[in-house]
């Protein structure tokens, strides 16, 4: 018979490396998305109001907050994997 929480560990393991290799494929791409966005908000510009500068600040965190929420879930089904091993 095959065992069923066996099949489980390596579906999250193989998710878990999907969604690495997402993460690592989507970083440059949205690196540049994030670079022009402040490039043309002119965020360089210390004249701007408060929201265009809070505008900046949520646009230049923005890929960090994704790339690491993928990284996240990554290392939960990674660990959701070593933890069910037992």
């Amino acid at each position: 018979m095959i065992n069923k929480k066996a099949q489980v560990q390596f579906v999250a393991l193989m998710f878990g490396i999907i969604v690495f290799v997402m993460a690592i494929a989507l970083a440059p791409s949205l690196m540049d998305v994030s670079t022009d966005a402040t490039t043309s908000m002119d965020c360089s510009n210390s004249s701007i109001n408060e929201f265009t500068k809070g505008s900046c600040l949520l646009v230049d965190s923005s890929p960090f907050y994704f790339i690491g929420g993928l990284l996240a879930i990554v290392g939960l089904l990674i660990g959701a994997k070593i933890i069910l091993e037992k």
